[in-house]
């Protein structure tokens, strides 16, 4: 009896050790995955740095949009010395790593990555932006980037710069080229659709657990995103490739485009989930990446670029402003991204650019559009509070009081100021300004406000069509008769009021409030096991382990 459990025990042994040498395969994988680079060497030049805008003298240098150019090179540099001391394995690109495309940058940046390379023994591969294909072909980025996905590729898509490659631990990556050279709107072309299914299924056979990259997103993330942004989504039959890659085991894609910060999924009708994880641009605040590792759950935890080496930034910055980049790098990125973000939405209430929004010929529109933008760019900077009236004197606060509408208690300067907050809290992930949240009712008030003195000298007709347009511009499901009958109220500033409430609140408040799963550091659901050889082994051990079991019980008995 002692004879026969020694070798049960030997032959389940035995077993641990093969499993061992099975799992050993299965180590976790860990990457670093940053988007957004937007390396701009001609802008790393003390010539290139002038006033850009008039919100502050000090922060003139800043461009519309938040983007920052002239630190590129220098964040660029302090991203690979972070991402090389981590635990990451693998550093992941998912475009746009260049902001102008010219050989310049391309040639600057490759050179930063071999020497990362080299000095950290890590790897990194890049698929394409639409930034990196302004001035550059498919053949050539694939040339300049040869040493950073392409050379270890073990599939390439004959008609773009997308590609495979395998991973340590059992993993493989799918590349895709979500760009075409020279154009902006983007729908990816059958075939490359076809090429990518192929691959997916190709790896499942292989028992492969694949994660995906993308410059363009894959879905939406946030609402109306394809309206507010017309190339956001990678293409306009995102929901067929999002059940390729969800019913082929593709758990993850890492995209990028946006410059938000968000994580959401789609659910395939056999039920399998794709999770789409934009990052926000590592060049514009808070100038964050993630690191996510895989196993039996993915974690994925956001980092920060908090100190940069400014003897690499141009000169020609303002004396204060390149002070409070050396002690406090990212509140200096917060105040220029807010002031080009700032800059960016006061651009949007110019007629030109609300008529490039709504995007119709329509006479009356636009007619109605020229009667409003000077009073729309008006009463959005005008100040939320009476205290702090204009020299006209004129306020929110009192414009609302004259019928008979309290605004909350703020700290925000005026609606610009409110639209800048919501919207760059988007933007960094996380958002939590829900409908009952006092900046949502400030802003619907304002709103309402702003409606009524914009559109005061507009005709019932041209009301009721305008109200209609953007309604159905939104894709808001509203009926036509309470468009009219908001339009033809007597008291336009009512009609304004209830227009705000049914369809521009749930709008805003949907855009400021996050859905799960969390942006900024969450965990998620693991690939699992895909090795049916893991789980048949995992089956023999069981079954031995009961066997002994039963043996040693006889044995205690006997004994």
């Amino acid at each position: 009896m002692k004879k026969l459990i020694s070798v049960l025990l030997s032959v389940i042994m035995a077993l641990s050790l093969l499993s061992v040498a099975v799992s050993a395969e299965e180590i976790p994988l860990v990457i670093t995955v940053a988007n957004d680079l937007h390396l701009d060497s001609a802008s790393s030049t003390a010539e290139t740095v002038k006033k850009h805008n008039s919100i502050s003298e000090e922060y003139a240098h800043v461009s519309g949009g938040g983007q920052l150019q002239y630190e590129s090179l220098a964040i660029i540099k302090a991203f690979l010395e972070q991402a090389g001391k981590n635990d990451s394995r693998y550093l992941i690109l998912p475009g746009d790593i260049t902001d102008r495309g010219t050989p310049e940058d391309h040639e600057m940046l490759t050179g930063l990555f071999r020497e990362f390379e080299e000095t950290y023994g890590k790897e990194i591969f890049v698929v394409p932006g639409n930034h990196d294909m302004f001035k550059t072909s498919v053949a050539e980025f694939e040339s300049y980037y040869k040493d950073f996905g392409y050379s270890s590729a073990i599939a390439n898509d004959p008609g773009s710069a997308s590609y495979t490659a395998d991973l340590e631990g059992g993993y493989r990556l799918i590349a895709i080229d979500s760009c075409l050279p020279g154009e902006s709107p983007v729908d990816i072309p059958e075939e490359r659709i076809d090429w990518i299914e192929a691959q997916c299924k190709a790896a499942k056979a292989e028992g492969k657990k694949v994660f995906a990259i993308m410059h363009h997103n894959l879905l939406e993330h946030y609402i109306l995103a394809s309206k507010i942004h017309s190339t956001a989504v990678a293409t306009k039959d995102s929901m067929r490739l999002a059940d390729i890659l969800a019913d082929n085991n593709v758990k993850y894609i890492f995209t990028a485009h946006t410059h938000n910060h968000d994580i959401t999924s789609y659910t395939s009708a056999a039920g399998n989930t794709v999770y789409d994880v934009v990052t926000n641009s590592l060049t514009q605040y808070p100038c964050d990446y993630r690191v996510v590792s895989f196993g039996e759950k993915v974690q994925i935890k956001t980092e920060y670029i908090r100190k940069i080496d400014t003897s690499l930034l141009p000169g020609g910055i303002h004396e204060n402003t390149l002070a409070l980049a050396e002690s406090n790098f990212l509140m200096y990125a917060k105040n220029c991204t807010y002031l080009g973000v700032e800059s960016m939405i006061k651009s949007y209430t110019k007629a030109a650019q609300l008529k490039r929004i709504l995007k119709t010929d329509d006479e009356t529109i636009n007619s109605v559009v020229d009667k409003a933008a000077t009073k729309i760019e008006e009463v959005v900077s005008l100040p939320f509070y009476a205290e702090n009236e204009t020299e006209e004197g004129k306020s929110i606060e009192s414009m609302a009081a004259e019928r008979g509408i309290e605004l909350p208690e703020t700290d925000y300067r005026n609606m610009v100021h409110l639209a800048l907050v919501i919207y760059q809290a988007n933007a960094e992930g996380d958002e939590n300004f829900t409908g009952y949240s006092d900046e949502m009712i400030l802003m619907s008030r304002a709103l309402a406000v702003a409606l009524n003195y914009a559109l005061s000298d507009v005709t019932t007709e041209e009301f009721t069509a305008i109200l209609s347009y953007v309604a159905s511009l939104l894709g808001v499901d509203i009926s036509q008769d309470i468009i009219s009958a908001v339009g033809g109220s007597i008291d336009k500033f009512r009609g304004c009021e209830l227009f705000v409430t049914s369809v521009a609140v749930p709008l805003f408040a949907e855009f400021g409030t996050d859905d799960a799963p969390a942006d900024m550091n969450v965990t998620l659901p693991g690939y699992g096991k895909t090795d049916s050889a893991v789980s048949f082994l995992d089956t023999i051990k069981d079954f031995f382990r009961k066997i002994f079991d039963f043996f040693y019980m006889i044995f205690a008995m006997l004994a």
